[in-house]
């Protein structure tokens, strides 16, 4: 016999994420409200260093809505790990996700303070402050970007059937590759018109760029 109600499919829900897309939604609107055309200026400044370089010297824009998606980025970032680590059988020795979820938090938070202490040294060895400060500028930029982007796709892929899943996984990984690597690029091209030494480049490129994606790489695919 059929049944009468369709049974649903199961998907990587869990009722605790509702909260966490919640909060980044309750963000994403206090930031459009208290700064209208915030969200336009983002996009702009990606293909336009004048205008990203104007906003980094203008005395009167706040860092709170910056700091304030900066932790969202954190939060979906956690959370599209908790996604992959059950996708792909990535096991962390603790098996509530929840707790998953805020280990991945915490280390990506301390990754990227450890990143900018790094480039802070950089710009102090090479006494280049100002090339620094942009190429800081750029990954911050880059991060709220992709958060913007990565959001409606995380949260479908949270609640599309696991079939679905599968399949969407691969094309967010391609979308975040993409706009890893032009960051880069961009990032590289900033430090190169600062007269940032290339050894100094190279080294951190390979220990802070590279070698993660490796890392995630070899955990996917083990």
């Amino acid at each position: 016999m059929y049944d009468i109600i369709p049974r649903p499919h199961p998907s990587l829900a869990s009722d605790w994420m509702v909260l966490v897309i919640l909060f980044i939604l309750v963000v994403l609107a206090w930031v459009g409200v208290r700064t209208p055309g915030y969200f336009a200026r983002q996009f702009a400044m990606l293909g336009n260093v004048r205008m990203m370089r104007q906003a980094m010297q203008e005395e009167n824009v706040s860092l709170r809505p910056d700091a304030a998606l900066l932790f969202c980025y954190y939060l979906l970032g956690a959370l599209l790990l908790v996604h992959l680590s059950r996708l792909f059988g990535w096991t962390t020795g603790i098996t509530q996700p929840v707790l998953n979820f805020s280990l991945f938090v915490g280390v990506l938070m301390v990754t990227y303070t450890v990143k900018s202490a790094f480039i802070r040294l950089i710009g102090w060895l090479v006494r280049h402050p100002q090339g620094i400060d942009e190429y800081t500028g750029i990954i911050s930029l880059f991060n709220r970007t992709l958060l913007l982007v990565l959001f409606p796709l995380v949260v479908s892929l949270t609640y599309m059937p696991l079939p679905d899943a599968h399949r969407m996984v691969w094309a967010i990984l391609i979308l975040l590759a993409g706009v890893l690597l032009f960051r880069l690029f961009r990032g590289v091209q900033a430090a190169a018109e600062s007269r940032i030494p290339v050894t100094y480049l190279f080294f951190y490129i390979c220990t802070f760029e590279i070698l993660p994606m490796l890392v995630v790489y070899r955990v996917l695919n083990p």
